[in-house]
């Protein structure tokens, strides 16, 4: 309900902007859909819950083996064995086993802190920072996300 909720927000919004330029559309389209998602994360059996965990382990274990692949890394772990590559690969793998675990075990229960306009204000600034890294319209996409977020607690009403 909350997506579809959030499709019909994102053409008022796409209507509204109409002049903006279509890269702030689209990163604003974006910002608001996941707005309408975003407060179910706490939620144990949300489709963005699971999504967000199969996204974080696989960014943590590509991450830790980037940092593990280089030079100083692979000289000083070869070291200790023949393979570095495979070590780092154990290694990240266990590390990303371990954040996943951490964020099921310290997300808030359901409804709760997240179910609030202050988590909307802080995930408009989120957005806002975001929008400033993919060189987005800051107050544009921070808005949408905050209209997203908002429009989620609202349903919830009902």
């Amino acid at each position: 309900m909350h997506v579809i909720f959030g499709l019909l927000l994102m053409i008022l919004f796409v209507a509204y902007f109409r002049s903006e330029s279509a890269y702030n559309l689209l990163v604003g389209s974006i910002a608001l859909v996941l707005g309408t998602m975003v407060p179910d994360v706490d939620h144990p059996t949300s489709k963005i819950r699971q999504s967000f965990r199969i996204l974080m382990f696989l960014t943590v274990l590509f991450f830790i083996l980037f940092l593990l692949n280089t030079k100083s890394v692979i000289s000083f772990l070869s070291s200790y064995t023949n393979i570095p590559v495979l070590a780092a690969a154990v290694v990240s793998l266990f590390v990303s086993i371990f954040l996943v675990f951490l964020f099921d075990n310290l997300i808030p229960p359901h409804r709760g802190p997240l179910h609030r306009v202050s988590a909307a204000a802080v995930y408009a600034v989120l957005c806002g920072g975001i929008s400033l890294v993919v060189g987005a319209s800051i107050s544009i996409i921070a808005f949408a996300g905050f209209v997203g977020y908002l429009s989620h607690l609202v349903g919830d009403l009902f």
